[in-house]
């Protein structure tokens, strides 16, 4: 840039918020996020010539209109003032176009020259448009790059512009006010103590180092640049506002604090935290310095905010504080936005802040304009939620998203959100701030009370042991198991069951009294099972595959009495030892003076051990009722056919063991038992499951997709087995869709439970909307209740993401041992009415979707916190999952990086396309550092993925030496270094998160590259390729898709450039060795 230029009137530095729109718009050049566009609606007649003359008059007594701004090969960018511009005006005659079609015209060309942008440095950052439609109608556009121009500034010139052409029109003299040059304001800003400002936004930002983002689901699918952003609005009415300002009047407080204490709070309950820091505009404009008022330019800033939310904390005080805490910081608000993140912990890659409050309290021109009518777009900014207030009779409030981020229906939401909380401030000025909530009085209904929540009615009275006794005597030949080429008869399971069970009795065994069983599924298991029934006993299940300390381990947690067995060799124990290898060998002994047992719903029924974080199992006591209530519902939900034949296939030790023992046999329906060889073999399994006519079957998600791997055409092979449930671990959507393809006419229902709760909620797809993103778990069953809520038992909003929490029949009585487990995770239930009602804290995160729906979204202690990002693993392989080559993936933390353990053919895989794949769809801090590949996942003994057995990835190579060197990796290395003045710069270093650079110093990497390789290397690509290595492979790969021009085109287009540009595109095509690579 030649500032010796006879064009060239002046030029200063950047004001603080520009440098930051100068990085943000050269990072994106084609978003149009800061072009301004204000349209207004002209009374004719409109002269165009004195039109254009008044704006002509204007851009030359304004020289932020004048402006340019450069970057290239300058270590700090600035803004050049020009002497002269040519003015961007047009007039467009649509007078052909009925109203709609005018309406749709303007947005397509207000679409279209957003994304056309401006090119920051070839002035005017600025076009006019005059447009002529039916009926006299004028709309005049005035569009143009934030960068130059704040609100008030914008404000200032419309109300100018509009009385210079009147004055013309009416041939009177016009005088246009005194303005003092943004020098003043620019020079100014260079005698502030920079040390005295970071020294304040440091204390005020200690240890903020994730910022505050609200947790609602990404729409499904991309948006599109046109329609990336948008609004949403909504106000108080008359009555409404009024009381908002009387009650700031009252205690001394602006509107604006009052606006901003309401944001606090919202940000509070839609991300469960007491520490929330959002972005608000500054005006800017410091008093001290002289017609400050009236100078044009950008003077706005957005400065963090940070507020506490005190739950305890009163209402009016708390304000006041936040007030005052703005006011101290008045004096430090023109630190630029990199000063301002150096002061904090934030990743440099990383927005400061997440959402942003603009309160509009510049001058208004719409007294000037009289009939003319606009709307200045002044909440755009570059990040994905902005709040812009607008102060009146009505308040009125305009919330601008990013729709490649939210949902409208979200957006719609939360600002009634908003309003309900300014609402409940001037409603209840002496409350604390636990008292507020965002939620409407229907909303809490709906989320506490309506359908997703469940009928939690009292115990179902189910009697298991009289229906068994019926169906021996109503059934007695017909098949209740089968095993391999055995079957055993409803007669015979009830002759050998109460036999097992007066020897159970005669042992001391009675209610409460907890029996193991330790047998592989077969039909000694079943008859011992319902013979602790019979003896009214505490049903024990220790799956003899485990490992014999473990079951020591479990054994010694529930002290069980008795312990039945199959096989030589049971746990130790101080219980009696019972050999039930020959429980079904004909014996005289019809047990006719049977005993009979009558269970109640608070009878202890049975005890199952979950993996606890201590590394030792945890044990969990469960009441009859779960069991009769989850029997019930189903039953009555999906009532078994005529001819249908069950299969019980999971492992012993899990609790949907007891649905395979209990659910179809007590309905009279046989039951086929997989044996341990058969269940961990897919073809096999899917051998024996056509062979014996299965209909309903419970599997893993793991298991499922092993099925359809062994054979895809399931349908086909499987075609009485219609009814297919997932549960144990989360269903995959791509899993689901897969399936749905292969075998249509069956349903595959999604269930969710855990050890302590069974089976909560239930998907059917055949009630609900397609699956698109993720399959929901679903709608609580009969008698359980579901609610989401936040840290402080608070219901969180729909779509908001909170804590899965289980209430009603479905809760277990509580662990084994120690009772500190139990008060923690089994916690009153302060919605059920019932001062006894309990509810189970599930760790896992959840969301209610607008439709009633639940969704879970994996467990809260997975969550990575890594460089101030929140990571979920299960987003992250949720997207390799989706990669052409791979079947299966799991994500883990190792050290300080993410490791990718993926299922894949090694035939086809190759990790540097699938790297390059993941960059194309996931954020540059979710991509794994290094990839893993396996033929196959490791899988637990019951088919869930075993994250424990995944092996370390071991040393990894140095960085420098994991590849052959990249042509213009040395380039890059050296700009690196030079830029940042380090020493060393590894191929693999991050440019922001390792090796501590910044915006600006990625435009001066982006300018020298450029120049030195004669390859424009645009700003954009060194903040998406941040290390050595893939900054020159993207370079390599650009000059590769650069076709060669012929002799002639290249000397035609050799004598079109300038001589600078000329330079560098003949370095450019000089041989590598010529320019120093190696």
């Amino acid at each position: 840039m030649n500032t010796n230029s006879v064009d060239v009137e002046d030029f200063w530095p950047l004001a603080p918020l520009q440098a930051a729109m100068l990085v943000a718009s050269l990072r994106a050049p084609e978003s149009g996020v800061f072009v301004q566009q204000e349209v207004m609606s002209l009374p004719e007649p409109v002269d165009a010539r004195t039109f254009q003359t008044a704006w002509h008059d204007l851009v030359r007594r304004t020289p932020a209109l004048r402006t340019s701004f450069h970057w290239q090969d300058l270590e700090q960018p600035v803004q050049v003032v020009h002497r002269h511009v040519a003015l961007a005006f047009e007039e467009l005659d649509w007078r052909n176009l009925d109203a709609a079609a005018f309406e749709a015209q303007l947005a397509r060309y207000l679409g279209d020259s957003r994304r056309a942008g401006f090119v920051l440095d070839r002035p005017p950052l600025m076009r006019l448009a005059l447009i002529r439609g039916r009926a006299g109608q004028v709309r005049f556009v005035w569009q143009f790059h934030h960068i130059l121009l704040d609100g008030w500034s914008a404000q200032l010139l419309a109300t100018e512009m509009i009385e210079h052409y009147r004055a013309q029109v009416r041939n009177i003299p016009y005088q246009p006010p005194v303005r003092r040059s943004l020098r003043h304001y620019i020079d100014w800003l260079a005698t502030r103590d920079l040390e005295a400002a970071r020294e304040y936004w440091a204390d005020v930002l200690h240890g903020y180092d994730e910022p505050v983002e609200i947790g609602l689901p990404r729409p499904f699918g991309r948006a599109t640049l046109a329609d990336a952003d948008t609004e949403v609005s909504g106000n108080l009415d008359a009555e409404e506002s009024e009381r908002l300002r009387a009650f700031a009047r009252q205690h001394g407080l602006t509107l604006n604090t009052v606006l901003q204490g309401a944001w606090a709070l919202l940000l509070g309950h839609y991300t469960d935290r007491d520490d929330v820091v959002f972005g608000a505009v500054v005006s800017g404009r410091p008093p001290e310095v002289p017609g400050i008022e009236q100078m044009i330019g950008l003077f706005i800033n957005a400065v963090p905010v940070r507020v506490r939310v005190d739950p305890q904390a009163a209402l009016v005080p708390w304000l006041k504080d936040l007030q005052s805490a703005q006011a101290r910081g008045s004096a430090f608000h023109h630190l630029d936005s990199a000063a301002l993140r150096r002061c904090c912990e934030i990743a440099p890659d990383r927005p400061l802040f997440d959402t942003l409050v603009v309160f509009e309290n510049f001058p208004q021109a719409a007294a000037k304009l009289e009939s003319a009518t606009g709307s200045l777009d002044l909440a755009r900014a570059n990040v994905p939620l902005s709040l812009l207030a607008v102060p009146g009779d009505r308040l009125h409030l305009k919330l601008r998203f990013d729709r490649s981020r939210f949902h409208g229906d979200d957006m719609g939401a939360l600002i009634e959100h908003l309003l309900n909380l300014l609402r409940g401030i001037y409603a209840a000025p002496f409350a604390t701030l636990a008292t507020f909530s965002p939620l409407s009085d229907a909303e809490r209904r709906r989320l506490i009370e309506d359908p997703n929540v469940g009928d939690a009615d009292a115990c179902v009275d189910l009697d298991p042991l009289e229906l068994l006794r019926g169906l021996a005597r109503d059934k007695a030949a017909a098949p209740a198991f089968i095993a391999d080429d055995r079957v055993l008869d409803f007669d015979t399971l009830e002759r050998a069951s109460s036999r097992l069970a007066r020897r159970l009795r005669n042992l001391g065994v009675d209610r409460g009294v907890p029996v193991a069983v330790s047998a592989p599924r077969s039909l000694e298991q079943v008859v011992a099972f319902y013979a602790v029934l019979k003896a009214h006993g505490v049903y024990l299940p220790l799956d003899p595959a485990y490992p014999r300390h473990r079951l020591e381990q479990m054994v010694a947690d529930a002290k069980p009495a008795v312990l039945l067995v199959t096989g030589p060799t049971p746990p130790d124990g101080p219980a009696t030892v019972i050999d039930i290898g020959d429980i079904l060998d004909p014996c005289s002994d019809d047990a006719a003076n049977d005993e009979r047992v009558r269970w109640r719903c608070d009878d202890p029924a049975y005890i199952v051990f979950t993996s606890g974080s201590t590394g030792r199992p945890k044990g969990v006591l469960v009441q009859w009722g779960q069991v009769s209530n989850r029997l019930v519902w189903m039953w009555q939900a999906y009532p078994f056919g005529a001819n249908e034949m069950a299969c019980q296939r999971t492992a012993i030790n899990f609790v949907d063991s007891l649905w395979e023992l209990l659910g179809a046999t007590l309905r009279g329906v046989p039951t086929t038992i997989v044996s341990e060889r058969v269940a961990t073999d897919a073809s096999a399994l899917i051998r024996l499951l056509a062979s014996r006519g299965v209909t309903r079957l419970w599997l893993v998600p793991s298991l499922l997709k092993a099925m359809l791997e062994a054979q895809p055409d399931l349908g086909r092979h499987l075609p009485r087995l219609l009814f297919w449930v997932c549960t144990g671990e989360p269903l995959p959507a791509d899993l689901y869709h897969h399936f749905r393809r292969h075998h249509a006419k069956a349903t595959l229902y999604n269930l969710y439970g855990t050890s302590e709760i069974w089976d909560a909620t239930w998907f059917d797809p055949d009630q609900e909307p397609p699956v698109l993103a993720a399959v929901p778990i679903g709608r609580p069953i009969t008698g359980v209740r579901a609610y989401v809520l936040d840290s402080k038992l608070r219901p969180v909003p729909l779509e908001v993401a909170g804590e899965l929490y289980i209430g009603g029949a479905g809760v277990a009585l509580g662990y084994l041992g120690p009772t500190d487990l139990t008060r923690e995770r089994f916690v009153a239930d302060p919605f059920a009415g019932s001062k006894t009602a309990r509810m189970y804290r599930t760790g896992d995160l959840a969301r209610v979707q607008r439709d009633g729906l639940i969704v879970c979204l994996g467990r809260r202690d997975q969550q990575i916190k890594l460089r101030g990002f929140r990571i979920e693993p299960a987003e992250i392989e949720a997207v390799l999952r989706q990669a052409p080559e791979v079947s299966d993936a799991m994500v883990v933390l190792r050290e300080d990086r993410l490791v990718a353990y993926v299922a894949a053919p090694a035939s086809s895989f190759d990790v540097r396309r699938l790297s390059a794949w993941l960059r194309e769809r996931l954020p540059h801090a979710f991509l794994p550092a290094v990839i893993v590949r396996f033929d196959a996942l490791p899988l637990t003994p019951n088919g869930k993925r075993d994250r424990l057995a995944l092996p370390p990835p071991g040393e990894l190579p140095d960085a420098g030496d994991a590849d052959p060197v990249l042509p213009f990796e040395n380039e890059v290395q050296a700009c690196f270094a030079q830029v940042l003045q380090l020493d060393v710069v590894t191929l693999d270093a991050d440019f922001f998160l390792d090796l501590g650079g910044h915006s600006l110093a990625a435009l001066r990497v982006s300018s020298r590259l450029s120049r030195q390789l004669g390859t424009d290397v645009p700003a954009g690509v060194v903040f998406d390729h941040p290390s050595v290595r893939q900054l020159a492979r993207w370079i390599a790969e650009r000059q590769a898709a650069i076709p060669e021009a012929s002799d002639d085109e290249l000397l035609e287009l050799l004598t079109s450039l300038p001589a600078a540009e000329r330079e560098a595109l003949l370095a450019s095509r000089e041989p590598a060795e010529s320019r120093g690579a190696p």
